[in-house]
């Protein structure tokens, strides 16, 4: 299956989409619905691949299903983007977080 909302086509994602109530499937109706409500595919894309760093970023801390999501959990992914470094050492900017924070929100 490779439409809008395919969260297999991230190379990040966990193969936990056997859980019909995990963060993974629920990002794939959320992407499905995206796709009917006519959202550019670029905008899916991008959204797909910063909601999957934040799905297993949540994956590797033992938050699996979105009830599992709380405020304090939103806060520690936002304090890890600000600490997080690229390649070549430099900090996300302001502006990349933010990025990365939307398709969360």
């Amino acid at each position: 299956m490779s439409q809008a909302g395919d969260l297999s086509q991230a190379s990040t994602y966990h193969s936990y989409v056997a859980d019909p109530h995990g963060l993974t499937a629920y990002a794939e109706r959320c992407f499905e619905w995206m796709a009917v409500k006519q959202y550019s595919p670029n905008t899916v894309r991008t959204r797909r691949e910063y909601l999957g760093y934040f799905i297993d970023w949540c994956y590797q801390r033992a938050v699996i299903r979105p009830q599992h999501v709380t405020k304090p959990i939103l806060e520690r992914y936002q304090k890890h983007l600000h600490h997080h470094r690229k390649k070549n050492g430099d900090p996300l900017s302001a502006n990349s977080q933010h990025t990365r924070m939307v398709p969360v929100k």
